[in-house]
């Protein structure tokens, strides 16, 4: 198989129609299908639905990737003046952040890597798969916060030392406790971390 549609796209009335006359599989949640096995899912009756004939959920995933990483390069060389130059110049630099829910670990973040590989956004060296960063989605979910002003009255009262971060995402709910353990520059731990 490979991907017919994924986004916002994937919800016109057009494309379900055409997906549906086509038989195309809907591929959701796919994401989860990386996490450890250890890691149970209390989806509520929800179910994970099949995965494309010959793809995997590493495959899957990278797809997805694949899609992210041509609407990106897209918009870039299509809005900016210099785009295509621009975007030659750094083609072979980006590094890429990817989160991941909070508890996962070595094996999912390889999982993640060989996505990236299987999705052509870096090569399969070693340089390559250095371009590649994780952040927990509890992490990256803090430094939203942070970036955005919802933690001001935190930071800027030395009497609060710290912040819980709630995550309820897709597939998973994560909940983080973080200690403030400076300011300037700006230094979080995290205390408590998730199930």
């Amino acid at each position: 198989g490979r991907i017919m549609a994924a986004g916002a796209e994937a919800d016109s009335s057009s494309v379900l129609a055409q997906a549906e006359d086509e038989g195309w599989i809907k591929t959701d949640l796919f994401k989860l299908r990386l996490r450890p096995r250890t890691m149970q899912l209390n989806m509520n009756g929800m179910r994970l639905g099949p995965l494309p004939r010959k793809k995997t959920a590493v495959h899957v995933f990278g797809d997805f990737l694949a899609y992210l990483y041509r609407c990106t390069r897209d918009f870039i060389t299509d809005t900016h003046g210099n785009g295509a130059q621009l975007w030659n110049a750094v083609e072979h630099n980006i590094q890429f952040v990817l989160s991941h829910p909070n508890g996962w670990e070595g094996p999912q973040q390889s999982k993640m890597r060989r996505s990236a590989v299987y999705g052509g956004l870096i090569p399969d060296t070693n340089e390559g798969k250095a371009r590649i960063r994780f952040v927990t989605e509890g992490e990256a979910s803090l430094h939203a916060c942070v970036l955005n002003g919802l933690a001001a009255d935190v930071l800027s009262n030395p009497s609060k030392h710290g912040f819980l971060i709630a995550d309820a995402g897709g597939g998973t709910l994560d909940i983080s406790a973080y200690a403030i353990r400076g300011t300037a520059p700006l230094v979080m731990e995290e205390i408590a971390p998730p199930d």
